[in-house]
C-alpha cells in the first residue's frame, strides 16, 4: 500500500471517529437538556405548591401578631345579678326559689339564656338582642322586690384588660411606673388604672409587669401592635387573665385574705389532702382537690393541679372572667 493510500485511509478512519464522538456528544448534550428542563420544572411545581422564605416569615409574623391581637369578641349578653340585701330577712336560697317559681311566666317577657346561683342570691343572663337592661331590671323587681326592700338588683360591672408588659428592665423605677408609661407613649391620663409586678426569677435583668388598662387604652395599645416605649427599651405586652383563686380553700371569686376557711387546715395543691402538718411527697399522677369534690367532675380524670388550665373548673371560671371583661369600648 503506497503512502498516499494509508494517508487516505487514515484520515477516513479519523472522519469516523470525530463523527462518532460529535453523536455521542449530540445525544448526552440532548439528555442533560432533557434533565435540566425536567428538573426546571419540578423546581417550579415546588415554587408554585411550596411557600417560600418570605412567605414563612410573612406567616410566623401573621401568626404572632394573631397571638398579641386575638382580641375576645365584644360580649353582647346582658347579666343581671339579684342578691339580697340582708340574708336574716331574706336567704340567696329563697331568691333563687323565688326566681324559679316565676321563671316559666317571666321567660315569656324576657329572653332568658341561663340562669346560676350565687352566695347571695342569683345570676341571669339574658340574649343579646333583648330589651334595654333597664327595662329587664325593673321586670325582676316588679316579678321579686316591688318594695326595693330586700334585694339589690344590678348589671354585671365589666372587668377592666389586663395586659402583661414583658422584658421591663430591674433597674426600672416601679413607683413611677405607671406616669413614665403614660408619658412616654403619650396615652391619655387615667388609662392605666394599677400596676404591679409578677414574680420574677431572680437571675433575670428583667420583670414582668401586671398593668390594668380602661378599654380604650387597650385599643389604642392593640394599634400599637402591643409594643409600648418604657425608658430605653421596647417592650411587648400580651393580655392575661387573672383568676381569682383562693390560694387557702382553692375556691375562686374571693381573695387568700377575705376567705373564711383560712383558718382551717390548708389544702394540698399536689393531692388534695387536707389536714395539720402535712408534708406532701406526692408527684405524679396530681389529684385535684377541686374536681375531687365536685358532683360532675369526680367522675372524670382529675390527675392535675387544681391551678393548672387544664382543669375544667379553673378553666370555666377562665372563661367567665375574660367574658366580663371590657375590651370594647365603642360599638362595633
Amino acid at each position: 500500500m503506497t503512502f498516499v493510500e494509508s494517508a487516505s485511509d487514515a484520515f477516513d478512519y479519523i472522519v469516523n471517529i470525530a463523527a462518532s464522538h460529535e453523536q455521542a456528544l449530540s445525544s448526552t448534550t440532548e439528555m442533560m437538556l432533557a434533565t435540566i428542563q425536567e428538573k426546571l420544572k419540578e423546581t417550579q411545581t415546588k415554587r408554585n405548591t411550596s411557600p417560600s422564605f418570605a412567605d414563612i416569615m410573612h406567616e410566623q409574623s401573621k401568626q404572632n401578631s394573631s397571638n398579641f391581637s386575638n382580641i375576645p369578641p365584644k360580649n353582647t349578653t346582658k347579666t343581671i345579678f339579684v342578691a339580697t340585701k340582708d340574708a336574716n330577712q331574706v336567704s340567696g336560697p329563697a331568691i333563687q326559689q323565688n326566681f324559679k317559681a316565676k321563671f316559666d311566666n317571666r321567660k315569656r317577657k324576657i329572653k332568658i339564656k341561663k340562669t346560676f346561683n350565687t352566695s347571695k342570691g342569683i345570676g341571669i343572663v339574658c340574649e343579646p338582642d333583648d330589651k334595654p337592661i333597664n327595662e329587664i331590671i325593673q321586670m325582676i323587681r316588679n316579678d321579686i322586690d316591688p318594695s326595693n326592700s330586700t334585694c339589690t338588683i344590678q348589671p354585671q360591672k365589666a372587668r377592666m384588660p389586663t395586659l402583661v408588659v414583658t422584658g421591663v428592665s430591674k433597674d426600672t423605677d416601679l413607683s413611677t411606673f405607671k406616669e413614665s408609661l403614660l408619658d412616654q407613649n403619650d396615652l391619655p391620663a387615667g388609662s392605666i388604672q394599677h400596676s404591679f409586678a409578677l414574680n420574677s426569677k431572680r437571675q433575670s435583668p428583667t420583670a414582668d409587669i401586671v398593668i390594668r388598662v380602661t378599654p380604650e387604652a387597650f385599643q389604642e395599645i392593640a394599634r400599637r401592635d402591643f409594643k409600648l416605649f418604657i425608658g430605653h427599651q421596647q417592650c411587648f405586652l400580651r393580655r392575661k387573665v387573672l383568676v381569682d383563686q383562693c390560694q387557702c380553700c382553692l375556691g375562686f371569686g374571693h381573695s387568700t385574705k377575705n376567705c373564711n376557711k383560712k383558718n382551717n387546715d390548708p389544702i394540698c395543691l399536689k393531692c388534695g389532702k387536707q389536714e395539720a402538718g402535712h408534708n406532701c411527697e406526692h408527684t405524679s399522677p396530681h389529684k385535684c382537690h377541686n374536681c375531687s369534690k365536685h358532683a360532675y367532675f369526680k367522675t372524670l380524670p382529675h390527675a392535675h393541679l387544681p391551678n393548672n388550665p387544664n382543669c375544667p373548673i379553673y378553666n370555666r371560671r377562665h372563661q367567665q372572667l375574660e367574658a366580663q371583661t371590657d375590651y370594647h369600648p365603642f360599638p362595633q
